[in-house]
């Protein structure tokens, strides 16, 4: 007698979805890498839109978009917002507040090796202390 479950070999797909894509993968991919890199400012700007833009083409000719399209969609917008966030809080409240003048004495001291450890240590007070 030879039914199915008797034989030695066994289906490989059977685990396989085959509703997923690479298209989904991908996206899930980039929300994690532009979640990861946050920090560095200009690749989540790049990966997490990209990240967006295969979510919506693993979509397919179906109305739904898969599950892990629809996690790269959430990881992609959470990373791009938090991101834009830091840029811009930086450009806008961190950079104007340099004292700019203390800078370029800094840059000529160490042009001309003439910084010392004093320098070196007080050089954050002397930054951001405003001028009066």
């Amino acid at each position: 007698m030879s039914d199915q479950f008797s034989q030695n070999h066994y289906n490989q797909n059977l685990y396989r979805n085959p509703k997923q894509n690479g298209f989904a993968s991908a996206a899930l991919l980039m929300g994690i890498i532009a979640f990861f890199t946050m920090l560095f400012v200009i690749p989540p700007l790049i990966v997490a839109p990209l990240g967006i833009i295969f979510a919506v083409l693993s979509r397919g000719s179906e109305k739904k978009i898969p599950a892990p399209g629809k996690a790269g969609i959430g990881v992609c917008v959470a990373a791009f917002t938090i991101s834009l966030s830091i840029t811009v809080y930086t450009l806008t409240q961190v950079i104007p507040n340099i004292n700019m003048d203390v800078l370029s004495e800094y840059q000529e001291k160490i042009s001309e090796g003439t910084v010392t450890e004093e320098d070196i240590r007080n050089l954050y007070e002397d930054l951001y202390t405003p001028d009066d």
